[in-house]
């Protein structure tokens, strides 16, 4: 038998402040791909805006692996602008 211990920080932030959970957007041949930090085997909406303020649109879930890190490619994102965040549920 084993023993293991962990210690997980979870904020709260309401809307209309940015997540500190995304990583920084790396390009791609197709667009860019999204990463962000999330609790190990949840799933994220992950959500995009051509503007900081919206309208936001859902465009993929999620599922970050065991590192708690989670990675999709967006293929289809606007010409000039994207951000991106996520939800959960």
């Amino acid at each position: 038998g084993g023993s293991a211990s962990a210690f997980t920080l979870i904020t709260v932030v309401s809307q209309s402040q940015a997540a500190g959970n995304m990583l920084q957007p790396l390009s791609i041949p197709a667009g860019y791909r999204v990463a962000f930090l999330g609790v190990p085997i949840r799933a994220y909406t992950l959500q995009r805006a051509s503007d900081i303020n919206g309208p936001w649109s859902n465009i993929a879930v999620a599922t970050a692996g065991p590192s708690g890190i989670a990675v999709y490619d967006d293929t289809n994102s606007p010409p000039v602008n994207a951000f991106y965040r996520t939800v959960y549920p």
